[in-house]
C-alpha cells in the first residue's frame, strides 16, 4: 500500500499547499507508467465540473495534438461525484500515450489524478491506475 509521508510544514501567510504525489509504475511497451495526485487547497470553486473543465482547457492548451476520447461526470465506487477525462496524445516514443484525469472535491480541497499508459497496457496497467484512483480516501 502506498501512502504519503505525512509531513507538516508551517506555512507563512500568503503560502498555500499544492502538494503533488507521484507514483511510478512499471516500464512496459516503451513507457514508464505513472499516477500523480495534485492536492489543491484553494480550488476557487465548490463545483467539481467547473474545476475540472478549467483544468481540461489548460491541458488542451499545453499539449498540441491532444485528442479527448471521453469526458464528463462520473460517480466513484463510494458514491462521491467526480469528473473524468480520457485523452490520447502523440508520445515521445513510437506509440501515442493515453491519459486519464479524474477530479474530485472534498471538504473544500480539490484532488486531481493523472494516470498515463499506452494502448497495449490499457487493460492491465491502465486498469491498475483506475483501481488506485478508486482506492483514494482521506484520513480525517
Amino acid at each position: 500500500m502506498g501512502t504519503n509521508r505525512r509531513i507538516t510544514v508551517e506555512l507563512p501567510s500568503g503560502w498555500s499547499d499544492e502538494s503533488i504525489y507521484f507514483f511510478r509504475g512499471p516500464e512496459q511497451a516503451g513507457m514508464a507508467h505513472s499516477l500523480s495526485v495534485l492536492v489543491d487547497e484553494n480550488p476557487g470553486t465548490t463545483d467539481v465540473d467547473s474545476y475540472a473543465r478549467d483544468r481540461v482547457l489548460m491541458l488542451q492548451a499545453s499539449q498540441s495534438g491532444l485528442e479527448v476520447l471521453k469526458e464528463g461526470a462520473i460517480t466513484m465506487d463510494d458514491g462521491r461525484e467526480a469528473y473524468e477525462m480520457v485523452y490520447k496524445v502523440a508520445g515521445s516514443g513510437p506509440r501515442p500515450e493515453f491519459g486519464r484525469q479524474v477530479f474530485m472535491l472534498q471538504g473544500g480541497t480539490a484532488y486531481a489524478f493523472q494516470g498515463k499508459y499506452t494502448k497495449p497496457t490499457a487493460r492491465t496497467l491502465g486498469a491498475a491506475i483506475d483501481q488506485m484512483i478508486r482506492s483514494f480516501h482521506i484520513e480525517e
